[in-house]
C-alpha cells in the first residue's frame, strides 16, 4: 500500500475503532506503527472496546466519526 499511495496521502487524518474480546493493545500499537509509517495524523484517540459494545462504545464511535469528518472538511 505504501508504494501506491504513500506520498499522496502523507499528512492525512485518520480515525480508528478497535474491538476485541480480551484486549486491543496489540492491534492499537500495530495501527499506530502502520499509520506513522504512512505519515498519517490521528484526528483523535482510537476508540478501544473490549467485550460487547455498550451504549458508551456506540457513542464514542459516533463521536469518532464526527471528529474525523470535521477534520477532513477542515483540510
Amino acid at each position: 500500500m505504501y508504494y501506491v499511495c504513500g506520498d499522496d496521502t502523507r499528512g492525512l487524518p485518520y480515525g480508528c475503532y478497535v474491538h476485541g474480546n480480551l484486549g486491543v493493545e496489540g492491534a492499537v500499537q500495530a495501527i499506530g506503527s502502520i499509520t506513522d509509517g504512512m505519515g498519517w495524523t490521528p484526528a483523535t484517540a482510537p476508540v478501544e472496546v473490549v467485550g460487547a459494545p455498550d451504549k458508551a462504545a456506540l457513542e464514542a464511535c459516533y463521536e469518532l466519526g464526527a471528529v474525523v469528518a470535521a477534520t477532513v472538511m477542515d483540510g
